[in-house]
């Protein structure tokens, strides 16, 4: 079985090696897809969460879009929508509009990126300990 390489590269993000191939091997070894969702969904909430302190408050609506999602395959956190519209412009900038990035999110991925890896690390232990796989994280 294909186990995960987590590391953080030069740029401070983290990166995981193999990991659609681990948790597609989970699923062929009978780790139900909501278990997994449940990891991902740990993981982007947390991120969530903490991104929203970090968030532009000019209105508050970007920090309360903050979503993070149970995805299988990733953690993921959406916001703006039609409750903040302008969020893109926030996160990336539009020089156009005389909006300078703010790179909160990128910024809580970095500061958190020892408590993301032991997360995700943590999460797919106890699946293969609960399918009888090898723990190598």
């Amino acid at each position: 079985m294909t186990m995960v390489k987590i590391y953080e590269d030069t740029t401070g993000l983290i990166v995981a090696e193999g990991l659609r191939e681990t948790l597609n091997a989970f699923t062929a070894y009978g780790v139900a897809v909501t278990d997994l969702k449940t990891v991902m969904g740990d993981i982007s909430k947390f991120v969530a969460r903490e991104a929203k302190s970090r968030a532009p408050r000019e209105a508050g609506k970007l920090a309360a879009s903050l979503r993070g999602t149970r995805r299988k395959n990733g953690a993921y956190v959406r916001g703006g929508g039609k409750r903040a519209p302008y969020a893109r412009y926030a996160a990336y900038g539009a020089p156009a509009k005389n909006i300078t990035p703010n790179a909160f999110l990128y910024r809580t991925i970095v500061d958190n990126n020892t408590q993301l890896v032991r997360m995700l690390k943590d999460g797919l232990g106890k699946l293969a300990d609960k399918a009888g796989l090898p723990n190598d994280f």
